[in-house]
């Protein structure tokens, strides 16, 4: 799918229902979605939606993917719910995704509510919480591309050694056991060209 070109209609449809209707049908749901997988050079994108709670996932238009922490003793293969039409993700959670991701949307929820004004210490007693706010309340008046731009300098990219592979992707469950070296995520580019 084409993100760009549905972006404002989709921010629309994120605050005024009203305004759902005019997506085109197959992406109606989109403005579910928690997170977009995909890649900036192709404009490929994927709606995916991110559930501390897996019987909570919900089917919606545009929805394709699911991510949900792996249960202890569960399979952690991923699986095509074909009743919601989502592939399902079974991903860790302590210290790992899941929890990363919960505990950076708390950070942006108390951002919005303060209006980017640093939140007290007992509106975000972690340390390293209060930091990550920091860095966005002292770029409050910016403008986002300007923050992203400015953060980007923390990201450590050095920190993450990847080499271009092909592999292959199980949408369903298979006589085959699960298997590791299969991963969705969107495509790296390079920023040092």
């Amino acid at each position: 799918m084409k993100l760009q070109g549905y972006m404002n209609q989709l921010a629309a449809a994120f605050h005024r229902p009203a305004s759902r209707p005019q997506l085109p049908r197959s992406i109606q749901g989109l403005w579910k979605a928690d997170l977009f997988l995909g890649s900036t050079g192709r404009d490929h994108w994927v709606g995916t939606t991110v559930k501390i709670n897996p019987s909570r996932l919900e089917a919606a238009a545009g929805l394709r993917i699911a991510i949900v922490p792996s249960s202890a003793g569960a399979s952690d293969a991923v699986r095509m719910d074909e009743q919601k039409n989502l592939v399902v993700c079974p991903v860790p959670h302590d210290f790992s995704f899941m929890q990363t991701f919960f505990e950076g949307m708390r950070i942006v929820q108390m951002l919005v509510a303060r209006d980017f004004k640093m939140p007290s210490d007992s509106d975000l007693p972690n340390p390293a919480h209060r930091e990550v706010a920091r860095i966005y309340v002292e770029r409050r008046n910016s403008k986002v591309s300007e923050v992203l731009d400015s953060v980007g300098v923390f990201a450590q990219p050095e920190l993450l050694h990847t080499t271009p592979e092909d592999v292959t992707a199980a949408l369903f469950e298979t006589e085959q056991g699960p298997q590791t070296y299969t991963v969705l995520g969107p495509m790296p580019r390079s920023t040092s060209d």
